[in-house]
């Protein structure tokens, strides 16, 4: 496979290109062609386990792409815009305490077209973890969310590295203000609400923020919401690829 041949540095980085007559980019397993047919026409060809052959029209004589990590949510196919996490070893939270974890945040790739105003259309989109791109139940089987469901290893400290074209860091803050310890095996959010961050090949995605609360029946849920991140010098935002809302998520079902 292309992947065990090469070395990361031999791979496309993520950015911003202009396609004159050919550009050819690489990432591990996969090869992207654009080729200039006629003006305002080309043809898209991808090179993989799954190869594709598509004609393009642009509204410019010149056709600008953006090759950058988006959001898992297309793969294999955009039904929900929730994730949930399962957690391979639960996390324990104090009482009356707040701790920070990172996880390796899985990702797809996105191709775009950059139209006019600066717009972007997605054109194509991929993942290098195919067997991982999968379906959960968050709830009951009457009024459940459907989910995008990942396995994924948490860290408690800042020592997790993104992982080109696989998986970025996201850093969640786990607030337990109860008199008690709780245990959170499952995390699930709106992931729409969230923006991606790229520089090179390497990837971070907006903050979450998990706070346990009480019902008046002494009932404990949690509410999670997005916490939107500074683009440090140097990165790039990721095209957005979901509408945000700027409504929190309430975990009611339970989280353990």
């Amino acid at each position: 496979m292309l992947e065990s041949q090469s070395t990361i540095s031999d791979y496309s980085k993520y950015g911003k290109y202009t396609v004159d007559d050919t550009l050819t980019l690489k990432i591990p397993n996969c090869i992207l062609t654009l080729t200039k047919i006629s003006a305002n026409k080309y043809r898209y060809s991808k090179d993989s386990d799954s190869n594709t052959t598509e004609l393009l029209t642009t509204e410019k004589s010149i056709l600008e792409i953006e090759l950058a990590p988006i959001l898992p949510i297309t793969l294999p196919s955009k039904k929900s815009k929730y994730i949930m996490f399962n957690f391979n070893d639960k996390i324990y939270v104090d009482a009356n305490s707040k701790s920070n974890i990172y996880v390796q945040f899985p990702l797809e790739i996105g191709l775009f077209i950059i139209g006019s105003n600066d717009s972007r259309r997605l054109l194509d989109s991929f993942t290098l973890d195919p067997e991982n791109s999968r379906f959960g139940l968050y709830g009951n089987p009457d009024n459940g969310i459907f989910c995008n469901h990942f396995d994924v290893k948490t860290e408690s400290s800042g020592k997790i590295q993104s992982i080109p074209y696989r998986q970025g860091i996201l850093k969640i803050t786990m607030h337990n203000p109860l008199d008690h310890e709780i245990v959170v095996g499952t995390l699930v959010f709106l992931v729409s609400n969230h923006t991606m961050y790229y520089v090179n090949n390497s990837t971070h995605v907006d903050d979450l923020t998990f706070t346990i609360k009480q019902d008046a029946g002494m009932n404990s849920f949690a509410k999670i919401s997005s916490v939107p991140l500074e683009c440090q010098n140097g990165w790039s935002v990721s095209p957005q690829i979901s509408d945000k809302t700027d409504t929190p998520f309430v975990m009611c079902e339970g989280f353990d």
